[in-house]
Order: C-alpha cells, then sequence, then structure tokens
C-alpha cells in the first residue's frame, strides 16, 4: 500500500483523551499534526464536519475536523458497535498548530518513540491534508 501522508502518526498510549460534538467521548487510535484516527459510539458523516477536543491534563485543545471516512466494525472483545473515522484537521490557526506539534511531541516522549519519527508541521507545506 502507498502511504500517502506527511507525517508520521503516533499511537497514544491511553494518555490522550478526546471528544468530539463537545459530548461524545472518542478513542485516539492515531494522531498526527494534520489528521488523527479515532474511535466513538456515534457515527460521523463522511464530508461533514466536527468539533474535536484533544487533552493531555486538565486543559484542552479544541480544533475542527472534516471527517474523511467512517466506518461501523464491532470491537474485538466486548463485541459492542462502534465507529472508527478518519479526518483531516481544518482552519488551523499558527496557534492551534504549534500547540498540536507540542501534543504530538509530548505523546512521542510518553510513548516512547523519537520525535524526530513526527516531522515539524511548520516544515511541511501548509496544505492540512491527512
Amino acid at each position: 500500500m502507498n502511504e500517502r501522508r506527511r507525517c508520521q502518526r503516533i499511537q497514544p498510549t491511553g494518555h490522550l483523551r478526546a471528544r468530539v460534538h463537545r459530548s461524545d467521548a472518542a478513542r485516539v487510535l492515531d494522531l498526527s499534526p494534520h489528521g488523527a484516527f479515532i474511535e466513538t459510539t456515534v457515527a460521523l458523516r463522511p464530508g461533514s464536519e466536527c468539533g474535536v477536543a484533544l487533552s493531555l491534563s486538565a486543559s484542552g485543545l479544541h480544533l475542527r475536523g472534516s471527517i474523511q471516512r467512517c466506518r461501523a466494525t464491532k470491537e474485538p472483545d466486548a463485541g459492542n458497535l462502534v465507529y472508527r473515522a478518519g479526518l483531516e484537521f481544518v482552519g488551523l490557526s499558527q496557534s492551534q498548530l504549534e500547540m498540536l506539534e507540542d501534543l504530538v511531541a509530548k505523546l512521542c516522549l510518553l510513548s516512547g518513540e523519537t520525535h524526530s519519527t513526527v516531522p515539524h508541521a511548520s516544515e511541511q507545506s501548509r496544505g492540512f491534508a491527512a
């Protein structure tokens, strides 16, 4: 398979909390400065946008995400229906981009990955493709 992403995504190890639509809890399966792959109990319509809140501590980062795809699947252990969605962050201000890059760097440290495996988005072109 040909990899189209400009940044390697990291897989948070339980440290990162997320919410979509202000109230629905989501699990972040992977994250980059350009997008995320999440799991939630609500279906997200491809082509639509949603609010996404990410946090490691009391303070959070509030972003907009464009849903690129969403598929229903069963959890391997419990068998509950969940939805896995790929989203691209859109309309990021420079400040939001820098906070997101810092969050990714912190998650790299927590997961034992080296930050050099995740290119700094400011070194990338400014199109926010996932």
